[in-house]
């Protein structure tokens, strides 16, 4: 009879998390015991099943990720600058949520551009490809929005990046070709040699990061996380 429970349970938690908006955390903190109650099992057989549950998200979000970077190495309408543009973004991804919003002018710096929307030129093949959704920091879901502006400092007129996992590439690619090009794809100038860069880059930062728990049946659950204050400030600029 207890297995039946938790079973029963085990597949109401699948259900919820199919569901827009649906937090796990919340969930933990506010609807843990009516949940038990409902299907007759302890607070913690259901906090097992949250964990189990957990886990299996980090594995779900690391394999993403993994295959993610792997299509864009291999991806052979892209040039090297393309693939290092997106792959800098891509070090910034969470697994969870798959967006990231660093500044444009802090990246331009790093790969030698001279403004932040010519880095939006660099990423436009990803775009073209679905392989990542540009958003406006204002339409980003409000716990993400608030991190970006309150946690990392973005402006609301910024712009944020989708991760789109690769089986959804086609779908995103036909998105993007209806929208309007903003701000981002601007002209500019390129300053300095990205040769070095590209050595540096290709040599030491393209290794995708391994997931403890795929291997070792262990998670810290997060990628090591960037700090908030290396996301940069746009300082009312209109682009990201």
């Amino acid at each position: 009879m207890k297995a039946e429970r938790l079973s029963a349970a085990k597949d109401a938690l699948g259900s919820l998390q199919e569901q827009p908006g649906f937090d796990l955390s919340d969930f933990q903190k506010w609807e843990l015991a009516d949940f038990s109650s409902r299907f007759g099992i302890s607070t913690e057989d259901a906090r097992k099943l949250c964990r189990e549950t957990e886990r299996h998200e980090v594995a779900v979000g690391f394999t993403r990720l993994k295959l993610w970077h792997d299509a864009i190495l291999v991806n052979a309408t892209m040039s090297a600058v393309e693939k290092v543009a997106a792959l800098r973004v891509w070090s910034f991804v969470n697994h969870s949520h798959l967006y990231a919003w660093p500044s444009q002018d802090r990246l331009a710096k790093e790969l030698g551009y001279s403004r932040g929307p010519n880095l939006g030129k660099a990423l436009r093949r990803s775009f073209e490809l679905g392989a990542y959704s540009p958003v406006p920091i204002r339409d980003l879901p409000i716990d993400l929005r608030d991190m970006a502006v309150k946690g990392s400092g973005r402006s609301m007129r910024g712009v944020a990046y989708r991760l789109n996992p690769v089986e959804k590439w086609a779908e995103e690619a036909a998105a993007f070709a209806s929208l309007q090009k903003g701000d981002m794809f601007r002209g500019g100038t390129l300053e300095g040699s990205m040769a070095h860069h590209l050595n540096s880059e290709l040599n030491h930062q393209l290794a995708a990061p391994a997931s403890p728990y795929i291997s070792v049946g262990e998670s810290p659950l997060t990628f090591q996380p960037v700090d908030s204050s290396q996301y940069g400030n746009d300082g009312g600029k209109l682009y990201g």
